[in-house]
C-alpha cells in the first residue's frame, strides 16, 4: 500500500476525517503519482508538438518539467505554476488545452479545465460569468464557478486553471494567487479550505517574449535586463504590479515565439482539416479551397496584434456557415424518417422502449446527413 504523504495524516484517523476533502485529495494524489510514473513523456512531447505549431521551446520546457512529476520529486501540496509569455494569438492557452486533451487520452480520465479572463471577480455578486447561485446569490457567480470547478478537480488526478492576462483580472482574485502558490490552499467566505495540489496554474501574458525574459531576470534572479523599449518597460511595470515579485518568483516561465509565415500556413491547414474532415465524415461532402481562397484566409485570419485569434472566426464564417447555408439551400427534399426517430428517442427517455445505442447512432447519423445533388464544394476568394 502507498505510504503516508508528507504532512498528511493517514486515512481513517480522526485527524484525516476532520479535514474536508482530504480523502479525495489523497486518492487523487495516489492516482496522479501512478499515472505520471506510467506516462511516456517523449510520446506526450511528440503529440504536443503535433498540436502546437512551432513552439518547440515552450513545449520542451513543459515536458521537461513533467519528469519531476514522473519521479515524484516535486514538492507536494502546491500547484505547478507557470507564466506563459509571448505575443497574442501564438498558442499559449492552446498548449495547456492540448496538454489536457493528450493526458486525458493517455490516462482515460477527465481533466477539468477552466480559463478566467478579463475583470473576473471571485467575490462580487454576478461577476465572472453568466451563471449564478440561486441558493446563495451573495456569494457571486465568480465564487460559485470556481468552487464548482474545484469540486470537479478534487475528484480528478489533475486540473488546469488559466488566468488569462492577470493584469486585467480583478484585484481580489489576484490576491488569492499568492496563497495558492504558497500553500496550495485558500480560505473562502464559507471557511472551507479547498486544496489546489495536483493543479496546473498557468498565467498568460501578451506582453511579449522580451518583456517576459526581463521579468524573469528582474524578479527571479535580481539582475537588470538589457536595454528595452519604453513600451516593454511599461508592460513590465504593469505585469509586475499585477503579480508582485513574490508571486513571479514562484512561477516557471514558458516563452512563446511570434508566428512565422510557415507557422501561419501550418495553423491554417490544421484548422481547415478539422472543418473539412467533419463535412466529409458527417455528410460525405468534399470541401476544397482554391489557392486564392487560402491566401485570403491568411490575410483575414492573422493580424500583427492578435496573431491567429481571428482565424477561427474567419474559417467558421467562410468555410463553416456559408457551406452549411448552401447545403441546406440545395438539400434534396424527402422523408428521411427524422420525425419518427425523434418520437422513438422520446419513448426511450420515458422508458417505453429499450435503449440500443449503437443502432440508434447509425440511424441518427444516416438521417441527419444532408442529401445533396453533388459531392464536392469548392470555396473561392
Amino acid at each position: 500500500p502507498p505510504g503516508r504523504p508528507p504532512g498528511d495524516p493517514p486515512e481513517g484517523t480522526a485527524s484525516a476525517g476532520a479535514r474536508p476533502g482530504l480523502r479525495e485529495r489523497l486518492l487523487s494524489r495516489y492516482e496522479r503519482r501512478l499515472l505520471l510514473a506510467n506516462t511516456d513523456v517523449e510520446k506526450v512531447r511528440r503529440e504536443l508538438k503535433g498540436r502546437v505549431i512551432d513552439q518547440e521551446e515552450a513545449v520542451d520546457s513543459l515536458c521537461d518539467d513533467l519528469f519531476l512529476d514522473m519521479t515524484g520529486v516535486r514538492s507536494e501540496g502546491t500547484p505547478s505554476a507557470y507564466c506563459l509569455v509571448g505575443p497574442a494569438g501564438v498558442g499559449k492557452k492552446h498548449l495547456m488545452k492540448s496538454l489536457a486533451r493528450v493526458l486525458e487520452a493517455h490516462w482515460n480520465t477527465e481533466i477539468p479545465f477552466l480559463v478566467i479572463e478579463g475583470a473576473w471577480d471571485a467575490s462580487s455578486p454576478g461577476a465572472g460569468g453568466r451563471e449564478g447561485s440561486a441558493a446563495d446569490p451573495e456569494r457571486g457567480a465568480g465564487s460559485w464557478i470556481l468552487e464548482r470547478f474545484q469540486d470537479r478537480a478534487s475528484r480528478s488526478p489533475l486540473a488546469i486553471l488559466i488566468l488569462d492576462n492577470p493584469e486585467r483580472v480583478h484585484p481580489h482574485l489576484r490576491g488569492l494567487l499568492l496563497s495558492i502558490l504558497d500553500g496550495g490552499v485558500v480560505r473562502n467566505g464559507r471557511s472551507r479550505d479547498p486544496g489546489f495540489e495536483g493543479w496546473i496554474l498557468a498565467l498568460t501574458s501578451d506582453r511579449g517574449r522580451s518583456c517576459g525574459k526581463s521579468l524573469e531576470s528582474v524578479f527571479r534572479r535580481g539582475r537588470s535586463p538589457g536595454k528595452r523599449s519604453r513600451g516593454e518597460e511599461e508592460s513590465e511595470r504593469r505585469l509586475g504590479e499585477a503579480l508582485s515579485p513574490v508571486s513571479i518568483a514562484r512561477l516557471r516561465f514558458l516563452h512563446f515565439a511570434p508566428l512565422s509565415r510557415a507557422s501561419m500556413e501550418a495553423v491554417l491547414e490544421r484548422e481547415l482539416a478539422g472543418v473539412i474532415g467533419r463535412f466529409r465524415a458527417l455528410h460525405d461532402l468534399q470541401v476544397r479551397l482554391t489557392p486564392r481562397a487560402r491566401r485570403r484566409l491568411m490575410e483575414v485570419g492573422f493580424t500583427e496584434t492578435e496573431g491567429a485569434r481571428p482565424l477561427e472566426a474567419a474559417i467558421r464564417r467562410h468555410c463553416g456557415i456559408e457551406v452549411s447555408r448552401k447545403m441546406k439551400r440545395d438539400e434534396i427534399a424527402g422523408d428521411a424518417g427524422r420525425e419518427e426517430t425523434v418520437r422513438h428517442l422520446r419513448e426511450i427517455r420515458r422508458e417505453e422502449r429499450s435503449f440500443e445505442p449503437e443502432m440508434l447512432e447509425r440511424t441518427v447519423l444516416r438521417q441527419a446527413r444532408v442529401r445533396l445533388p453533388y459531392r464536392t464544394i469548392v470555396i473561392d476568394e
